[in-house]
């Protein structure tokens, strides 16, 4: 039983002595001496307990020098270290940029601190720390920074004010607590022209404590100008506007001089297609877009003029060459010249249902290449370099953005090689194997995704003020290369010709025409006019024209079963409902579409107060 207890109240002991043994702060004190000429000097003495938790070879302190002033300027601050010691003896120690500021670290990388009671003493001079109002100098400081991830049992500071403030003449403010509290847990002692201020209780992790003195004018000297001092901390922020202003005139201009759209001249009814154009090119040429509806326009313009023969089946259609087609046929156009060429070359009939099939993506390819390659330059001007130069005026922007905001620290250069390094190498793969544009923008839009997450992980991640600019640039970059696009005068004037025959297509209404002389509706010109109504997208008014026609001539379109003599399987619908002609060609493109394009191979599964003023930062161990 004695045994018992004694091992017992050994292993309390042990508990007690870990639980004591936590690295802490015991105290910080704060030796602050404010100069005439503005500038502060700083000796600041850290008492640690070293246990090799965090604090291994030594502790790090950060000391902010860049502040946020407003639309995303920025005030700066010197720091300069004057010495650092260790128990009174000199010590190493080494820095690194922030965003914000400097990293001081205090220690030998090489070499372990001793474990126990360590005290470190880091003396350095800043300035620009004067706030010079209107009746008074304010001087705000954070003693010890809000982000030191130990406990502080005390913290003290002593402020020492220019020869001839005596503190009488100075109204002081103390907080305590997480940055933005207004707690005072304080006492202060005042001798001369210096304050001693004293915490009255122990600071949890990411608490400190702040002052604020306002003193009579007229003991600082305030030498500074603004005007130089805005440039001199704000001049990439100037740049960066300078550009970004320069970049919105140059699309104003551009638009203005080459992308404003020639005006559209009166559109009158044309009873005719524009000559030697197809019903697929005349759907790229209005709408500048070519897909499977086009294709679709194309294959029934060819069974209309008699080179293929169309039947519908329960999974699809089925395209049958007329095995001796009369010699007066209308020309092929050359799009549909591949069709034959690439479908029915050398077999008599093919099969096109929802099925992917590699030859009917190619043939529809090869047909809206060619439509692209015969009217994109005569009919549209893209202005593509003027594009790419506003994208490399905005890049411009933000770089300048980032460099204003230090947002080119090692860390991040660092965390940043990887993802550029894959997105670089994948980009050059896909061009090299001509994957396409849909396929680079995945591969910069993955990339992208990885530096933010290779950022965030590091804790350097993206500031809100670099997304809002980038998304803004892409906003400003998509809406005037859209409105660069713009047609040519030939292509205006052809879509003049387009928009008035889509005019008469469109126009049931027969009385509405007759004073112009159309010509007499027939079932010939109906399918003659078909494909082209299809393509414009007004197949059932213009069959609805057709009924029309035949009841005036005694026929009852309700029970007749009309059916040209190219298409077999179903019958037309004279009717300008959804089960009319649209609902013949949506079906049938949807089945292009889908044999067209290549199954999938993934699948998806089932946060004045405490933390203001100057100073401030905090630290830790490293």
């Amino acid at each position: 039983m004695a045994l018992l207890k004694t091992v017992l109240w050994l292993i309390i002991c042990l508990v007690a002595t870990e639980t004591y043994a936590d690295e802490r702060i015991k105290h910080f004190h704060s030796e602050i001496t404010v100069k005439t000429s503005g500038d502060i000097f700083v000796n600041e003495t850290i008492k640690v307990q070293v246990e090799h938790n965090n604090i291994k070879r030594g502790i790090y302190r950060d000391f902010p020098t860049l502040y946020r002033t407003a639309i995303l300027t920025k005030s700066t601050v010197d720091f300069e270290v004057i010495e650092v010691l260790r128990n009174g003896q000199t010590e190493p120690y080494h820095t690194q940029n922030l965003s914000n500021g400097v990293r001081v670290y205090i220690g030998d990388r090489n070499r372990m601190v001793s474990r126990g009671e360590q005290t470190y003493q880091i003396s350095y001079r800043t300035n620009r720390q004067i706030a010079f109002m209107d009746d008074h100098d304010r001087f705000a400081w954070n003693v010890t920074g809000n982000d030191w991830r130990f406990v502080m049992d005390s913290v003290t500071a002593e402020v020492s004010l220019p020869d001839g403030v005596s503190m009488a003449m100075v109204n002081s403010e103390v907080w305590t607590g997480f940055a933005g509290e207004t707690s005072a847990d304080y006492s202060s002692d005042v001798n001369g022209n210096v304050i001693t201020i004293n915490s009255t209780r122990m600071l949890h992790p990411y608490q400190g404590m702040t002052f604020s003195l306002e003193m009579p004018k007229g003991h600082i000297i305030n030498d500074s100008n603004w005007l130089l001092d805005f440039f001199s901390d704000n001049i990439m922020w100037v740049l960066m506007v300078v550009t970004l202003l320069s970049l919105l005139m140059f699309y104003i201009l551009a638009w203005h001089q080459v992308g404003r759209d020639p005006e559209a001249g009166v559109i009158v009814p044309l009873f005719y297609p524009p000559k030697d154009i197809s019903p697929a090119a005349m759907k790229y040429i209005l709408e500048e877009k070519a897909d499977h509806k086009n294709f679709t326009a194309a294959l029934i313009n060819l069974a209309v003029k008699g080179y293929i023969k169309l039947k519908k089946y329960s999974k699809g259609y089925e395209l049958t060459k007329v095995p001796n087609p009369e010699k007066n046929l209308r020309p092929m156009s050359s799009g549909e010249s591949i069709i034959m060429k690439r479908l029915l070359k050398h077999r008599n009939s093919v099969n096109i249902d929802k099925k992917y099939d590699a030859k009917v993506k190619t043939a529809m390819k090869m047909v809206n290449n060619k439509i692209k390659s015969e009217y994109k330059d005569k009919c549209f001007k893209d202005n593509k370099m003027l594009g790419y130069f506003g994208m490399g005026v905005s890049v411009l922007v933000l770089v300048f953005l980032m460099l204003h905001l230090n947002f080119f620290t090692s860390k991040t250069i660092v965390n940043l090689t990887v993802p550029l390094l894959f997105t670089g190498f994948a980009l050059f793969a896909v061009f090299k194997s001509r994957k396409g544009v849909v396929n680079s923008i995945m591969v910069f839009a993955h990339g992208l995704v990885m530096a933010i997450v290779f950022l965030a992980q590091s804790g350097g991640g993206l500031s809100k003020e670099i997304i809002i600019m980038s998304v803004f640039l892409v906003a400003v970059n998509g809406v005037f290369i859209y409105l660069l696009k713009s047609p040519t005068p030939f292509g205006r004037e052809l879509m003049d010709k387009i928009e008035g025959f889509k005019l008469y297509l469109s126009t049931a209404e027969q009385h509405r025409l007759d004073i112009m002389h159309p010509p007499e509706m027939t079932p010939e010109l109906f399918e003659e006019y078909l494909p082209y109504a299809i393509a414009l997208g007004v197949e059932n008014q213009w069959s609805q024209r057709f009924a029309n026609h035949l009841r005036s001539a005694g026929t009852d379109t309700s029970s007749s079963n009309y059916s040209p003599d190219w298409y077999s399987g179903g019958r037309f619908n004279l009717s300008s409902t959804s089960n009319g002609f649209s609902g013949i060609t949506s079906a049938m493109s949807s089945t292009i579409a889908s044999a067209s394009v290549p199954p999938s191979s993934s699948s998806s599964g089932g946060g004045g107060f405490s933390g203001g003023g100057g100073g401030g930062g905090g630290g830790g161990g490293w």
